[in-house]
């Protein structure tokens, strides 16, 4: 690397392990430089933990984000004059995006996609100022014209597995969705405790309601066009 001018920033360099083993040393030393080893990260803008265990920290992380940002507009934007129609825009250009940055990767569980849509249609009334003592959710998406955020991640997390699905055999991401379709070899016996909520099980439910399984949906994400489709259905309500 160092032939083409790039350098390795060490300082930023760090290793995840998913061994718990709690032998593993704290740092190891690559290239004379002590590099940490560590249970969780940011990378690339999305929280990595070494367990696994669902999207829950990331989920947390954005929404603490996404507070920060509505702050910050808070009197220039969401408290002045502008019509609501605008601010609904605003809200869906600036704020959105970075609650959901990274959301068609992660696993939700009823319970946290509850909570993800709860928060929005919070943020929703804070920001569009509808005065009522009660309103239903229904009445808010009819008023305001917002999607719920949970139907857009629906939306994205098929449209990555089409694209994983499309991509080429010997692609890690390509190989590794496929081992996981396919399943743990016969002799394999799953840990005791309650089963994880892993990302394709989270796809599998995304596709029950259009009564396909994820093998169907492999194949039929093979044509583009064809799974564009079907997204655009299996995403209607």
């Amino acid at each position: 690397m160092c032939l083409f001018g790039l350098e390795i920033n060490w300082t930023k360099t760090k290793i995840q392990t998913t061994d718990n083993d709690p032998s593993v040393p704290s740092e190891v030393m690559v290239a004379r430089n002590a590099v940490e080893i560590v249970e969780k990260f940011t990378y690339l803008g999305s929280h990595l933990d070494s367990t696994g265990d669902g999207s829950d920290a990331e989920v947390i992380r954005r929404i603490a984000l996404t507070r920060d940002c509505i702050k910050v507009l808070d009197r220039n934007i969401w408290r002045s004059s502008i019509t609501t129609a605008t601010k609904i825009r605003l809200y869906s250009a600036y704020i959105l995006p970075v609650l959901l940055y990274g959301a068609e990767t992660w696993t939700l569980t009823k319970v946290l996609s509850k909570k993800v849509d709860l928060w929005c249609q919070r943020r929703i009334l804070y920001v569009s100022t509808i005065q009522s003592s009660y309103i239903s959710n229904c009445e808010i998406r009819n008023r305001t014209g917002c999607t719920p955020a949970t139907d857009i991640i629906r939306c994205r997390r098929l449209q990555l597995f089409g694209h994983i699905a499309r991509s080429a055999t010997e692609r890690d991401h390509c190989r590794a969705l496929h081992v996981a379709i396919r399943g743990p070899p016969a002799d394999w016996k799953r840990p005791r405790g309650r089963p994880r909520q892993t990302w394709t099980r989270t796809v599998e439910n995304d596709l029950k309601p259009a009564n396909i399984g994820l093998h169907t949906a492999w194949r039929r994400a093979q044509d583009r066009a064809d799974w564009r489709n079907f997204v655009k259905t299996a995403t209607l309500h």
